[in-house]
């Protein structure tokens, strides 16, 4: 029987599946933990039930400004206090009928660390850029400035 830890409900129809993550430390290694009370393989690889990490918030638009919370409590062989994990990529995977399906990478912007418990803010790496991946237009225009498409003169704009 497959760990509950997620529920989703959609038209009276039930699916439960546990979370799994991969967190690249900068020392090299990789914690793999998951957001059941066992330990789960998948993929030939085990991931781990410490730490209790869980997806608290979900925010995702069509401008790529996307944001997942996770929160979870500090272990000695999971996340400890003494770890900062921010600025450290995390790929996020749902576990759902013994198949691992990945949801999304990304980097920890923010580790909130509290008493016994954290909080890990989690943002694709385009917010390192601080701008969408996607191509800005203007009304008139559908070309990036200086490409093969645009019309504009860059020299005009070089000293």
């Amino acid at each position: 029987m497959n760990p509950i830890m997620a529920f989703i409900i959609n038209s009276g129809y039930g699916i439960s599946f546990t979370y799994l993550y991969e967190i690249y430390l900068f020392s090299g290694t990789v914690l793999k933990l998951n957001s059941s009370g066992q330990e789960i393989v998948a993929n030939n690889e085990k991931f781990l039930p410490f730490s209790s990490i869980i997806l608290t918030k979900g925010e995702f638009n069509d401008s790529a400004e996307n944001i997942i919370n996770l929160t979870g409590i500090f272990e000695t062989n999971g996340i400890d206090k003494k770890m900062n994990l921010a600025g450290c990529k995390i790929k996020i995977f749902y576990y759902y009928d013994k198949v691992l399906f990945p949801l999304v990478t990304y980097f920890i912007t923010e580790f909130i660390k509290n008493d016994l418990d954290f909080t890990l803010k989690c943002e694709p790496e385009t917010t390192k850029y601080n701008q969408s991946l996607l191509l800005l237009y203007s009304k008139t225009c559908r070309a990036n400035f200086g490409d093969s498409k645009c019309a504009i003169d860059t020299s005009r704009y070089r000293k």
